[in-house]
């Protein structure tokens, strides 16, 4: 991940924490086409998750996710999710609740994530 043109973190995918967060980083995904026939493609509900909507539905599906170490690619931070962060708690929310079920723990990520953002954010507004 690169802020401005200073490359700041070097982020590995991994499916550990799938069921929390969005932890595969799409820009470095690679999809044989015959998978979006099995699992669908991705889903124009969700305008800022979609990307997390299809890699946990692969994980449900028991897609083999391989993972390599090495760069394939370089994003820059403050994507759509981060500039559009309620909608993307509130879909994060909504895909967690409909893939793995209601449940509290979904609920205190949603309350924790959504007051963590909107510090950093009125923090970031604060100091510039």
């Amino acid at each position: 991940m690169y802020n401005n043109d200073v490359r700041f973190n070097i982020k590995r995918s991994s499916l550990l924490k799938i069921r929390r967060e969005m932890t595969v980083w799409h820009p470095g995904m690679f999809v044989p086409s015959e998978l979006y026939k099995e699992v669908g493609s991705y889903d124009e509900r969700y305008k800022v998750l979609m990307d997390y909507d299809f890699v946990v539905r692969c994980v449900l599906h028991g897609v083999n996710f391989r993972f390599v170490n090495i760069n394939i690619s370089s994003m820059r931070a403050g994507g759509v999710s981060n500039r559009l962060i309620s909608k993307s708690m509130m879909e994060s929310l909504d895909i967690k609740n409909r893939y793995f079920g209601r449940n509290l723990m979904h609920k205190i990520d949603f309350v924790f994530f959504s007051v963590y953002y909107q510090t950093v954010i009125f923090l970031k507004r604060l100091l510039y």
